[in-house]
């Protein structure tokens, strides 16, 4: 229902290569932009309601290191002062690009 990047992940898919072709992804769950992974960080700017699954609008994102942090249950916006700046900077560029 989207657009392909173009990017091959052969290599991967078929245990070629331990390393994916790409740097990042960009995600969507049905047709709303939850967030973006980009090597060992995931920005999210929604998440769903435990309870009634509704999809939530996050006042700013959230960061996780997911090597640190695979579960994601502590998010980095109080860690380090870069994420904080990229939060901010990040949530203007979606609502312009929106």
């Amino acid at each position: 229902d989207r657009t392909l990047d173009g990017v091959d992940q052969s290599e991967l898919l078929m245990g070629k290569s331990e390393k994916s072709a790409r740097e990042s992804i960009v995600i969507y769950v049905s047709n709303e932009l939850f967030g973006v992974k980009w090597h060992n960080w995931k920005m999210l700017l929604k998440d769903l309601d435990e309870q009634s699954y509704a999809v939530r609008t996050l006042a700013y994102p959230t960061f996780y290191n997911q090597v640190v942090d695979p579960k994601e249950e502590h998010p980095e916006v109080r860690k380090h002062r870069w994420v904080r700046c990229i939060g901010a900077r990040s949530r203007r560029l979606v609502r312009y690009a929106g």
